[in-house]
């Protein structure tokens, strides 16, 4: 038994080189905040090319709108042919 107290002792050594290691990877973190921050100038200069492609959108809506009017015109035609079905009664 007295032979495997040594063994325990010589285990500590090994926890504290491992701490040096955790120390060691804090400057990564901080070297990579600099990537993100480029990145966000990409973003901005995406938003130009959406409000370039609106207009298209709105000159759409007036063919929306020239269609409407073929459907009320459709309406009465039908109507008409209604009143002439009940003459016939």
């Amino acid at each position: 038994m007295n032979d495997f107290s040594p063994r325990a002792s010589h285990f500590s050594p090994r926890v504290s080189d491992f701490s040096l290691r955790v120390s060691d990877f804090s400057p990564r973190v901080s070297d990579f905040s600099l990537r993100v921050s480029d990145f966000s100038l990409r973003v901005s200069d995406f938003s130009l090319r959406v409000s370039d492609f609106s207009p298209r959108v709105s000159d759409f809506s007036l063919r929306v709108s020239d269609f409407s009017l073929r459907v009320s015109h459709f309406s009465r035609s039908f109507i008409i042919l209604g009143k002439k079905d009940a003459g016939q009664s």
